[in-house]
């Protein structure tokens, strides 16, 4: 359980997916288009991001109900646990591709000789 409630802490999307790029734009050499385009494509990171969090959270709370401690699992809790896991999967999944999707679309927007000054 420590996993879900760490990953609830932790994978907050923010505004801030690609901050690196804007907030060195001048020593990147980001033209005023490809900011506001990086921009663009983080607030829909964030957008999208938000409501993928929401699930993943709500899914969270249903594990965490189901498992409560004190009282044996039914047939039907194992069942329903099944199920929440494999929301829970599908939610992690989601989340994940959306940010590998989001910074391959970053990425693209750079030119050649901008990409390296962009690692971390």
């Amino acid at each position: 359980m420590l996993g879900l409630l760490a990953l609830r802490a932790t994978v907050v999307p923010t505004d801030g997916l690609i901050t690196l790029e804007r907030d060195h734009h001048r020593e990147i050499g980001l033209t005023r288009a490809q900011v506001e385009k990086l921009t663009d494509s983080s607030l829909d990171f964030t957008e999208a991001g938000s409501m993928i969090f929401a699930a993943l959270a709500s899914t969270t709370g249903e594990l965490e109900r189901t498992l409560r401690p004190g009282r044996q699992l039914t047939d039907d809790d194992l069942a329903e646990l099944n199920t929440l896991g494999d929301a829970y999967k599908t939610q992690t999944i989601l989340l994940v591709q959306l940010y590998v999707d989001s910074v391959i679309r970053g990425n693209a927007l750079l030119r050649e000789e901008q990409l390296p000054l962009c690692q971390t």
